[in-house]
């Protein structure tokens, strides 16, 4: 054992609403449009191509998902 916290195997992805309340607050007024402009940012500081993104993948028609760059998870 390693001391670390396993990584979990599958990731869940998450929908741009979900998204703008859980970093906003449940107030929170925007689209779809504000998440994929947050998300552009967060990928242009992690150096995430977004033509072959290896850390956030968009899931056209629902949201986002999180994955590890060796694509285990």
């Amino acid at each position: 054992m390693t001391g670390r916290p396993s990584r979990p195997t599958t990731s869940i992805a998450v929908t741009h609403t979900t998204l703008l309340r859980q970093v906003w607050g449940e107030y929170a007024v925007g689209d779809k449009y504000n998440t994929r402009y947050v998300v552009a940012q967060i990928r242009k500081k992690l150096g995430d191509d977004p033509a072959n993104p290896c850390y956030i993948v968009n899931e056209p028609g629902v949201g986002y998902r999180l994955t590890a760059p060796d694509g285990s998870g």
